[in-house]
């Protein structure tokens, strides 16, 4: 008997703007590696003004994830 498996989940996009395709394959990467780095998570967000609140926001829902973000 082989492991079910789990189901692991979504994590929303913290702000409008933001492509969903986009974030969800970041998060994937984020979980299977971590750690994201800044630059990585700015492409994402690149048509988001990125104010202090957005970005607060959008460290806070990587954080929950378990995703830690490299400056």
């Amino acid at each position: 008997m082989g492991l079910e498996p789990v189901d692991v989940p979504a994590v929303p996009a913290p702000l409008a703007g933001v492509d969903r395709s986009e974030w969800d394959a970041l998060v994937e990467r984020g979980r299977v590696t971590g750690i994201l780095h800044a630059e990585t998570i700015a492409h994402v967000l690149r048509d988001v003004e990125l104010t202090g609140e957005a970005l607060m926001a959008v460290n806070d829902a990587l954080t929950a994830a378990g995703i830690e973000v490299d400056e």
